[in-house]
């Protein structure tokens, strides 16, 4: 799981359009949908002191959103608990990417009945069913 509180990262991408993509954060604290205008300046900070050009450029279009992420931080890795043959691989919380090859190799895994890499315990969608009850 993750720890709490706000972070802001450099992430700059070119678009197709000529445009650029600037990010990103997270507020493990925050549900609001709404801009976090000092937030946002922190970003642009950031990204500033990494590449000073971008002071010269005009912002058109600034948007917030919610990253995917279970109740208690980990994600959804095995079978779903009431819906035989379905299987899951979510939640990852922003960290899909990077936790692709891992959460492939533990969902093959478990498919195929095999030994896991790894305890699948902690990733098991079952998990959260059992701390409602």
């Amino acid at each position: 799981a993750h720890g709490g509180g706000t972070s802001v990262a450099f992430n700059l991408q070119p678009r197709p359009t000529g445009q650029l993509l600037i990010g990103s954060s997270r507020q493990f604290d925050n549900r609001k949908r709404e801009l976090d205008l000092p937030l946002l300046a922190q970003m642009l900070d950031r990204a500033r002191h990494f590449v000073p050009a971008l002071a010269t450029l005009n912002i058109i279009r600034c948007w917030s959103g919610l990253r995917a992420a279970s109740p208690d931080g980990n994600p959804l890795i095995g079978p779903h608990p009431t819906r035989r043959g379905l299987w899951l691989a979510l939640g990852h919380e922003g960290l899909g990417v990077t936790t692709a090859p891992a959460s492939a190799e533990l969902l093959a895994a478990q498919i195929l009945d095999e030994r896991c890499p790894l305890a699948p315990d902690a990733w098991l969608p079952a998990r959260l069913a059992l701390q409602e009850a």
